[in-house]
């Protein structure tokens, strides 16, 4: 039966190479064997000592087990993976199942790069000498055994842990660091540099070590001393942790092929609890508020994104803190409430066909837009104000208090009217909340809402942002404070302003923002739409006769994907960061390229810089509103070549085809 598996396995990979897949496939694998020649290297590398080799090999081999926990969260577990719930009608024992599945787990791209990246031993036992060439192979195949059953073990689990609110803050700060991480980098270099010229701490050298992804690496450097108890703990070590992630995989997999989607759960009974001051807001507006806060503490969902909010601002400010740089700090809230707004713009699609109740409710659309406001800013606000007084204070800059609550109350006001904006505007249908399985897994953040709310953001931010330029140029404090007014003005109009033009858009177009909601189509309501209409029935029908939707091939994917990670590069790292730099007088340089230039060109350089990081992002975003770049099987996503909605058009003619046929007699 394992070997029928990993034959089954091979097939779907064989089938599965074919237009975006195939290309999606070619990048992961391009990009991996970059990085896995990049682990390799580091054996070459000079340093002032021998152990400082070992401890960047150590965090390297740190970084591909974190990349086996963190893939399936961030990416998901591939669309060519066996799924267990797909064995559950076979009479399989759940060893025999968990066997197959590793064994077909290690068939694949993943496993093949991190493969080659685990030559690296092999290379590094050379140089230690001795026996640890011949013990680096078997530590090869434990901590590649070891990573794939921990990645299988993430993919079956999570689903039941991500259900909990403590689920859902673990995930938020999982995704919240990695992508700090990568967001920081400019802080964590100079600290890494430091240690490649003097050495890391051996606090530092033990911990990497003591990782299970170390192991390996421990056992090959004590073969080199003849230390055999060490090369039997460390590879012993990993042998157990093989054997105890197969058991817990066997487990899990028994929970769920037996318990369906609500893994192993039973449904749960709702208590009533004394009423409170939302039972109280039972008027439009306070009533819709009451609803949408009950929402953000009990839907997964929002939850994961209000912490994913929170620990990736946290992070991002506080990491600087390594090279001793206390700028950021001030702006905390800032980054928190900006986020928080960003991947929280799918407000009415993550409700799902329940804006029918909204709809046929009279002048309700005005009410619902605004309650959902009010309770958006009672979310953010409080966190925005703690995380901005208290950083703010802890940082000990006295100047950045009138930036810090100018700007946070500009972002206040302009994220609160962004979300209901962009969710009426730029919806990503999904499934309706009762039909999703695995709670916040199905609320994927969409790079477009992302982008459309940072730049309203942005454009809403713009006079208190040119008080606070003004005040920087001429060193004035006072003219610094008025940008406090000016800012709590500017976010109160723009959330107006946004809230306005979202409820009489809703208005105007519920209708076909319900028939988007639930089919993946928007209804037509004007000539262009008709057109697109037109135009979507007539790559539906190429589809029912089995030609392409559209004839696009795997390069639009390839092209939104590295728009939309390139571009925060010159748009933040080297346009406004330096830009916040420099007007705070800060000595820090780091790898800013324009605060190295003369000071006549710097500011050109940063201008120049954002500019190009926003050509970028406008690149992304109209290739992405030209191509159905969405992954396959997912909400809204592609399915053989057809969007959801021509998915859903498309069963529906063959069943009334099905039904005419048979009424027929034909």
């Amino acid at each position: 039966m394992v070997g029928e598996l990993i034959r089954l396995k091979l097939t779907l990979l064989r089938r599965s190479m074919s237009g975006q897949r195939a290309a999606q496939l070619v990048l992961g694998a391009l990009v991996g064997l970059f990085f896995a020649t990049g682990t390799i290297w580091l054996t070459g590398i000079e340093t002032p000592a021998a152990s400082v080799t070992g401890d960047l090999i150590a965090v390297a081999l740190a970084g591909w087990m974190l990349g086996w926990f963190f893939g399936p969260i961030l990416f998901g577990s591939g669309g060519a993976d066996l799924k267990p719930e797909q064995f559950a009608l076979f009479p399989i024992r759940p060893r025999t199942l968990t066997a197959g599945l590793v064994g077909a787990g290690l068939i694949g791209v993943g496993p093949l790069v991190t493969l080659v990246a685990l030559v690296v031993l092999v290379v590094h036992g050379v140089g230690v000498g001795g026996l640890a060439p011949l013990v680096a192979p078997v530590g090869i195949v434990l901590t590649l055994v070891l990573v794939v059953l921990l990645s299988k073990v993430i993919v079956t689990a999570r689903a039941q842990v991500v259900r909990s609110q403590l689920g859902a803050a673990l995930s938020g700060l999982l995704t919240g660091a990695l992508m700090a991480a990568a967001a920081t980098v400019w802080a964590i270099v100079p600290a890494v540099q430091l240690a490649l010229d003097e050495g890391f701490p051996s606090a530092f050298s033990l911990v990497v070590r003591a990782l299970p992804s170390g192991w390996a690496l421990t056992a090959v450097e004590a073969a080199g001393r003849s230390e055999w108890a060490l090369v039997a703990a460390g590879l012993g070590g990993l042998l157990v942790a093989d054997l105890v992630l197969a058991a817990g995989l066997a487990r899990l997999l028994t929970r769920q092929v037996t318990s369906g989607k609500s893994g192993g759960r039973g449904a749960k009974q709702v208590r009533r609890t004394p009423g409170g001051l939302l039972v109280k807001w039972t008027d439009d507006v306070r009533g819709v508020a009451a609803k949408e806060l009950r929402a953000w503490f009990r839907d997964v969902t929002r939850t994961n994104f209000l912490y994913f909010a929170l620990f990736y601002g946290l992070l991002q400010t506080v990491t600087p803190m390594l090279i001793g740089a206390n700028a950021m700090l001030p702006w905390t809230g800032i980054v928190v409430v900006v986020w928080l707004a960003a991947v929280s713009a799918n407000l009415y699609a993550s409700d799902g066909t329940a804006l029918w109740l909204t709809l046929v409710t009279p002048n309700g659309e005005r009410a619902d837009v605004r309650g959902r406001q009010l309770a958006w800013l009672l979310v953010a606000g409080p966190i925005a104000a703690v995380l901005t007084v208290v950083f703010t204070a802890v940082s000990g800059l006295g100047w950045a208090w009138p930036w810090a609550l100018a700007l946070s109350a500009s972002v206040l006001g302009a994220g609160a009217g962004a979300v209901v904006l962009v969710a009426v505007l730029l919806p990503v249908p999904m499934a309706d909340p009762r039909q999703r399985g695995s709670g916040a897994w199905d609320n994927r953040i969409d790079f477009v809402q992302v982008v459309v709310v940072l730049a309203l953001m942005a454009l809403a931010t713009l006079p208190t942002f040119a008080v606070l330029w003004l005040s920087a140029s001429t060193g004035s404090q006072a003219v610094s404070w008025l940008a406090v007014p000016v800012g709590v003005l500017t976010g109160a109009g723009s959330a107006w302003w946004f809230g306005r033009l979202a409820y009489r858009r809703l208005g105007a177009g519920g209708a076909g923002l319900l028939q988007q909601l639930r089919t993946g189509r928007r209804q037509p309501g004007s000539r262009a739409e008709a057109d697109d209409s037109e135009y979507s029935e007539d790559h539906a029908a190429a589809a029912v006769q089995g030609g392409p939707a559209r004839p696009a091939m795997g390069w639009p994917t390839v092209v939104v994907f590295a728009c939309f990670t390139v571009c925060w590069v010159p748009l933040l790292a080297q346009g406004v960061l330096p830009m916040i730099l420099e007007l705070t007088g800060s000595d820090v340089k780091s790898w800013f390229l324009a605060l190295w230039l003369p000071e006549a060109v710097r500011w050109p350089t940063m201008i120049g810089m954002v500019l190009l990081g926003l050509v970028v992002i406008g690149v992304g975003v109209f290739v992405a509103r030209r191509y159905d770049v969405r992954p396959s099987g997912g909400p809204g996503g592609r399915g053989t070549g057809r969007s959801l909605g021509q998915q859903v058009r498309d069963d529906v003619k063959q069943k009334e085809q099905q039904r005419n046929r048979v009424g027929t007699g034909s």
